[in-house]
Protein backbone atom coordinates (compact mmCIF):
# COMPACT_ATOMS: atom_id res chain seq x y z
CA UNK A 1 0.00 0.00 0.00
CA UNK A 2 2.88 2.36 0.76
CA UNK A 3 4.46 1.55 -2.60
CA UNK A 4 1.20 2.39 -4.42
CA UNK A 5 0.98 5.72 -2.60
CA UNK A 6 4.57 6.61 -3.45
CA UNK A 7 4.05 5.60 -7.09
CA UNK A 8 1.05 7.91 -7.34
CA UNK A 9 3.07 10.73 -5.78
CA UNK A 10 5.86 10.11 -8.30
CA UNK A 11 3.48 10.14 -11.30
CA UNK A 12 1.84 13.24 -9.85
CA UNK A 13 5.22 14.98 -9.66
CA UNK A 14 5.79 14.25 -13.37
CA UNK A 15 2.42 15.78 -14.28
CA UNK A 16 3.11 18.77 -12.03
CA UNK A 17 6.48 19.33 -13.72
CA UNK A 18 4.77 19.42 -17.13
CA UNK A 19 2.39 22.11 -15.89
CA UNK A 20 5.21 24.17 -14.34
CA UNK A 21 7.39 23.95 -17.46
CA UNK A 22 4.53 24.85 -19.83
CA UNK A 23 5.18 21.76 -21.96
CA UNK A 24 2.44 21.25 -24.53
CA UNK A 25 1.07 17.98 -23.17
CA UNK A 26 -1.28 17.62 -26.16
CA UNK A 27 1.51 17.67 -28.76
CA UNK A 28 1.89 14.32 -30.48
CA UNK A 29 5.25 12.64 -30.00
CA UNK A 30 7.43 12.28 -33.09
CA UNK A 31 7.76 8.75 -34.46
CA UNK A 32 10.96 6.86 -35.15
CA UNK A 33 13.01 8.70 -32.51
CA UNK A 34 16.69 7.74 -32.18
CA UNK A 35 18.29 7.62 -28.74
CA UNK A 36 22.10 7.60 -28.47
CA UNK A 37 23.61 6.14 -25.30
CA UNK A 38 26.44 7.76 -23.36
CA UNK A 39 29.33 5.67 -22.04
CA UNK A 40 28.07 5.16 -18.48
CA UNK A 41 24.58 4.27 -19.69
CA UNK A 42 26.06 1.43 -21.78
CA UNK A 43 28.20 0.18 -18.88
CA UNK A 44 25.17 0.24 -16.58
CA UNK A 45 23.09 -1.69 -19.13
CA UNK A 46 25.87 -4.31 -19.29
CA UNK A 47 25.84 -4.57 -15.46
CA UNK A 48 29.40 -3.24 -15.26
CA UNK A 49 28.67 -0.43 -12.80
CA UNK A 50 26.76 -0.42 -9.51
CA UNK A 51 24.26 -3.27 -9.22
CA UNK A 52 21.32 -0.97 -8.47
CA UNK A 53 21.85 0.97 -11.71
CA UNK A 54 21.35 -1.95 -14.10
CA UNK A 55 17.67 -2.76 -13.76
CA UNK A 56 16.18 0.76 -14.18
CA UNK A 57 18.39 1.46 -17.21
CA UNK A 58 17.42 -1.78 -18.92
CA UNK A 59 13.77 -1.10 -18.12
CA UNK A 60 14.14 2.34 -19.74
CA UNK A 61 15.78 0.81 -22.83
CA UNK A 62 12.92 -1.67 -23.11
CA UNK A 63 10.43 1.19 -22.82
CA UNK A 64 12.23 2.92 -25.71
CA UNK A 65 11.96 -0.24 -27.82
CA UNK A 66 8.27 -0.65 -26.92
CA UNK A 67 7.64 2.96 -27.98
CA UNK A 68 9.15 2.29 -31.42
CA UNK A 69 12.38 4.16 -30.73
CA UNK A 70 15.80 3.20 -32.06
CA UNK A 71 18.70 2.69 -29.63
CA UNK A 72 22.02 3.76 -31.10
CA UNK A 73 25.65 4.28 -30.06
CA UNK A 74 28.28 6.49 -31.67
CA UNK A 75 31.54 4.82 -32.63
CA UNK A 76 33.43 7.43 -30.59
CA UNK A 77 31.44 6.29 -27.55
CA UNK A 78 32.46 2.69 -28.22
CA UNK A 79 36.09 3.82 -28.36
CA UNK A 80 35.68 5.55 -25.00
CA UNK A 81 34.03 2.45 -23.48
CA UNK A 82 36.83 0.22 -24.77
CA UNK A 83 39.41 2.55 -23.22
CA UNK A 84 37.68 2.36 -19.83
CA UNK A 85 37.41 -1.43 -20.05
CA UNK A 86 41.08 -1.73 -21.04
CA UNK A 87 42.06 0.36 -18.03
CA UNK A 88 40.03 -2.02 -15.82
CA UNK A 89 41.80 -4.99 -17.45
CA UNK A 90 45.25 -3.53 -16.78
CA UNK A 91 44.37 -2.84 -13.15
CA UNK A 92 42.32 -6.01 -12.61
CA UNK A 93 42.58 -7.68 -9.21
CA UNK A 94 40.57 -10.90 -8.65
CA UNK A 95 40.23 -10.40 -4.89
CA UNK A 96 40.51 -6.67 -4.21
CA UNK A 97 38.78 -4.70 -6.99
CA UNK A 98 40.56 -1.56 -8.17
CA UNK A 99 37.84 -0.16 -10.46
CA UNK A 100 34.05 -0.16 -10.60
CA UNK A 101 34.17 -2.55 -13.57
CA UNK A 102 36.53 -4.85 -11.68
CA UNK A 103 34.12 -4.87 -8.73
CA UNK A 104 31.16 -5.58 -11.03
CA UNK A 105 32.97 -8.50 -12.68
CA UNK A 106 33.59 -10.13 -9.30
CA UNK A 107 29.94 -9.59 -8.37
CA UNK A 108 28.59 -11.20 -11.57
CA UNK A 109 31.22 -13.96 -11.63
CA UNK A 110 33.25 -12.79 -14.65
CA UNK A 111 37.03 -13.11 -14.84
CA UNK A 112 39.70 -10.99 -16.47
CA UNK A 113 39.69 -13.25 -19.54
CA UNK A 114 36.00 -12.47 -20.11
CA UNK A 115 36.67 -8.76 -19.83
CA UNK A 116 39.52 -9.05 -22.34
CA UNK A 117 37.24 -10.92 -24.76
CA UNK A 118 34.56 -8.27 -24.30
CA UNK A 119 37.00 -5.52 -25.22
CA UNK A 120 38.05 -7.34 -28.37
CA UNK A 121 34.48 -7.97 -29.57
CA UNK A 122 32.77 -4.93 -28.09
CA UNK A 123 30.83 -3.83 -31.18
CA UNK A 124 29.45 -7.31 -31.81
CA UNK A 125 28.58 -7.78 -28.13
CA UNK A 126 26.70 -4.48 -27.97
CA UNK A 127 24.72 -5.26 -31.12
CA UNK A 128 23.75 -8.72 -29.89
CA UNK A 129 23.15 -7.84 -26.22
CA UNK A 130 21.60 -4.37 -26.32
CA UNK A 131 20.17 -4.61 -29.87
CA UNK A 132 21.77 -1.31 -30.85
CA UNK A 133 22.82 0.30 -34.11
CA UNK A 134 26.19 1.98 -34.43
CA UNK A 135 26.77 5.38 -36.09
CA UNK A 136 30.16 6.39 -37.38
CA UNK A 137 31.19 10.00 -36.82
CA UNK A 138 33.32 11.13 -39.75
CA UNK A 139 36.82 12.50 -39.29
CA UNK A 140 35.62 15.82 -40.71
CA UNK A 141 32.85 16.02 -38.10
CA UNK A 142 35.24 15.11 -35.30
CA UNK A 143 37.68 17.84 -36.35
CA UNK A 144 34.90 20.39 -36.80
CA UNK A 145 33.25 19.78 -33.42
CA UNK A 146 36.55 19.37 -31.54
CA UNK A 147 37.62 22.86 -32.63
CA UNK A 148 34.50 24.58 -31.29
CA UNK A 149 34.37 26.96 -28.37
CA UNK A 150 32.08 24.47 -26.59
CA UNK A 151 34.88 21.89 -26.51
CA UNK A 152 37.45 24.40 -25.26
CA UNK A 153 35.17 25.50 -22.43
CA UNK A 154 34.19 21.97 -21.39
CA UNK A 155 37.83 20.86 -21.44
CA UNK A 156 38.56 23.61 -18.92
CA UNK A 157 35.95 22.03 -16.63
CA UNK A 158 36.36 18.27 -17.19
CA UNK A 159 39.36 16.46 -15.72
CA UNK A 160 39.60 14.15 -18.74
CA UNK A 161 40.06 16.33 -21.83
CA UNK A 162 39.23 13.52 -24.27
CA UNK A 163 35.96 12.93 -22.45
CA UNK A 164 35.05 16.60 -22.89
CA UNK A 165 35.69 16.37 -26.62
CA UNK A 166 33.59 13.19 -26.82
CA UNK A 167 30.68 14.84 -25.00
CA UNK A 168 30.63 17.95 -27.20
CA UNK A 169 31.02 15.96 -30.42
CA UNK A 170 28.10 13.79 -29.33
CA UNK A 171 25.60 16.56 -28.68
CA UNK A 172 26.66 18.62 -31.71
CA UNK A 173 26.28 15.49 -33.85
CA UNK A 174 22.73 15.16 -32.48
CA UNK A 175 22.06 18.86 -33.15
CA UNK A 176 23.05 18.47 -36.79
CA UNK A 177 20.90 15.34 -37.19
CA UNK A 178 17.92 17.26 -35.79
CA UNK A 179 18.56 20.21 -38.09
CA UNK A 180 18.56 18.01 -41.16
CA UNK A 181 15.42 16.06 -40.24
CA UNK A 182 13.14 18.47 -38.35
CA UNK A 183 14.82 21.86 -38.36
CA UNK A 184 15.34 21.84 -34.57
CA UNK A 185 11.64 21.87 -33.69
CA UNK A 186 10.96 23.82 -30.48
CA UNK A 187 8.83 21.09 -28.87
CA UNK A 188 10.68 18.36 -26.92
CA UNK A 189 8.10 15.84 -28.14
CA UNK A 190 9.10 16.61 -31.74
CA UNK A 191 12.84 16.11 -31.24
CA UNK A 192 13.80 13.05 -33.30
CA UNK A 193 17.27 12.55 -31.78
CA UNK A 194 18.49 12.50 -28.15
CA UNK A 195 21.74 11.77 -26.33
CA UNK A 196 20.99 9.95 -23.05
CA UNK A 197 23.52 10.64 -20.31
CA UNK A 198 23.46 10.28 -16.51
CA UNK A 199 25.82 13.28 -16.26
CA UNK A 200 23.70 16.16 -14.95
CA UNK A 201 26.65 18.57 -15.29
CA UNK A 202 26.88 17.78 -19.00
CA UNK A 203 23.14 18.40 -19.36
CA UNK A 204 23.52 21.76 -17.62
CA UNK A 205 26.47 22.71 -19.83
CA UNK A 206 24.59 21.63 -22.96
CA UNK A 207 21.56 23.67 -21.88
CA UNK A 208 23.77 26.75 -21.51
CA UNK A 209 25.05 26.26 -25.06
CA UNK A 210 21.89 25.18 -26.86
CA UNK A 211 20.22 27.14 -29.62
CA UNK A 212 17.72 29.60 -28.20
CA UNK A 213 14.19 28.24 -28.09
CA UNK A 214 15.18 24.67 -28.97
CA UNK A 215 15.41 21.72 -26.55
CA UNK A 216 18.83 20.54 -25.40
CA UNK A 217 20.32 17.54 -27.17
CA UNK A 218 21.22 15.74 -23.93
CA UNK A 219 18.68 14.26 -21.54
CA UNK A 220 18.90 12.46 -18.19
CA UNK A 221 17.37 8.95 -17.97
CA UNK A 222 14.76 10.07 -15.44
CA UNK A 223 13.77 13.03 -17.61
CA UNK A 224 13.47 10.80 -20.65
CA UNK A 225 11.20 8.46 -18.70
CA UNK A 226 9.00 11.44 -17.88
CA UNK A 227 8.92 12.48 -21.54
CA UNK A 228 8.05 8.97 -22.70
CA UNK A 229 5.14 9.03 -20.25
CA UNK A 230 3.44 11.51 -22.60
CA UNK A 231 3.28 9.00 -25.46
CA UNK A 232 0.52 7.08 -23.71
CA UNK A 233 -0.06 8.09 -20.06
CA UNK A 234 -2.59 5.35 -19.31
CA UNK A 235 -0.43 2.58 -20.77
CA UNK A 236 2.91 3.92 -19.55
CA UNK A 237 2.10 5.09 -16.02
CA UNK A 238 2.81 1.69 -14.43
CA UNK A 239 6.11 1.29 -16.32
CA UNK A 240 7.27 4.86 -15.64
CA UNK A 241 6.38 4.55 -11.97
CA UNK A 242 8.37 1.33 -11.71
CA UNK A 243 11.41 2.79 -13.49
CA UNK A 244 11.31 6.00 -11.49
CA UNK A 245 11.03 4.28 -8.12
CA UNK A 246 13.78 1.82 -9.08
Amino acid sequence: SIYRIVKHIFIGSIIASYIESNVDIHAKMASGISYYLDTKIVLEALDLQQEEDTRPINELLQLIRDSGGSIRILDITIQEIRGIIDTAINKYNPTTPTTTINEACIRIGKKKTWLTSLSGQLEKYLIETLKVNIDKVSEAEIEKYTNTEDTKQLQSIWYRKNAAAHDVISYLYIREKRRITTGNNVLPQKATYWFITPNSRLCQFNASKKLNGYPSETILPQNLASLLFLQNPQRNSAKIGKIGLS
